[in-house]
């Protein structure tokens, strides 16, 4: 998942953000839980823009009845959250 979603590529994956978060609780069920961390980390430690960080957010709150997901989730989107505000203040937006 790594190289799929490197921040090189963010304009590629940020489309596809909201289907493979959603998808969590799915993954959560079936799948180890070391694979739904390094899941999470790909697809948010990808991204770079504030529109995939509000994307991210929005569904972190849709997450409530899964508080281990959604924690995972504000985790993963602290270093997006730092991101998108050095690019904000350093790059002009």
């Amino acid at each position: 998942l790594a190289p799929l979603n490197a921040p090189e590529q963010a304009a590629l994956t940020r489309p596809l953000i909201a289907e493979a978060l959603e998808r969590l609780p799915q993954l959560k069920r079936t799948r180890k839980i070391f694979f739904v961390n390094a899941w999470v980390a790909a697809f948010v430690g990808g991204q770079v823009s504030a529109d995939a960080l509000a994307e991210v957010m929005r569904l972190s709150r849709g997450l409530a009845s899964e508080p281990d997901l959604q924690l995972k989730l504000l985790e993963a989107a602290d270093g997006l959250e730092r991101a998108v505000r050095i690019r904000a203040r350093y790059a002009g937006g």
